[in-house]
């Protein structure tokens, strides 16, 4: 895919993949198992230590969180903190940052999950993630208290750091 899900398709038949043939730019696609579930972000801070600030689920009113769910209002319901108990938060928590140091990421990553109610399955993990004011990475900093402001001032103030 080309970033925001773009080329991403669900493939259920063969008349499924006919289509989505003809949206291949690139001649070759990568395919994966299908996991079916609830789709969860994390946003991993670091503080100086890397924390993770939240847990997001996302709930797209289409197939899956594809660019149109991703960036077109009103389809896509994001519930902050995502209903799951506290020993599942503990456990994606742990798992993004875990991701996030083996990964060498630095300042900031956001880890996106399927969880299919036994296991948490990483997607991947977006080490510039979107950074609008409507982007998720701000939202869960917002909830747990960190205005979008005061983030872009932690990651201005990471980044000279790292580059002095």
């Amino acid at each position: 895919a080309e970033g925001s899900s773009v080329g991403v398709s669900i493939i259920k038949s063969v008349e499924d993949l006919k289509k989505a043939k003809t949206e291949w730019h690139f001649g070759r696609a990568m395919v994966e198992k299908y996991i079916p579930g609830k789709e969860l972000s994390v946003a991993v801070l670091e503080s100086p230590e890397p924390n993770a600030l939240g847990v997001i689920e996302l709930r797209p009113k289409v197939e899956f969180y594809d660019y149109k769910a991703k960036y077109t209002d009103g389809i896509t319901e994001h519930i902050m903190p995502a209903p799951l108990s506290e020993k599942e938060i503990n456990k994606v928590k742990s798992l993004a940052v875990k991701a996030h140091k083996a990964l060498q990421c630095h300042a900031l990553s956001r880890a996106d999950f399927r969880y299919d109610g036994n296991e948490f399955y990483i997607l991947e993990v977006n080490t510039h993630p979107g950074m609008t004011e409507l982007s998720l990475v701000p939202e869960i900093a917002n909830y747990v208290g960190i205005n979008f402001r005061d983030l872009i001032e932690i990651l201005v103030k990471k980044a000279k750091y790292h580059n002095s």
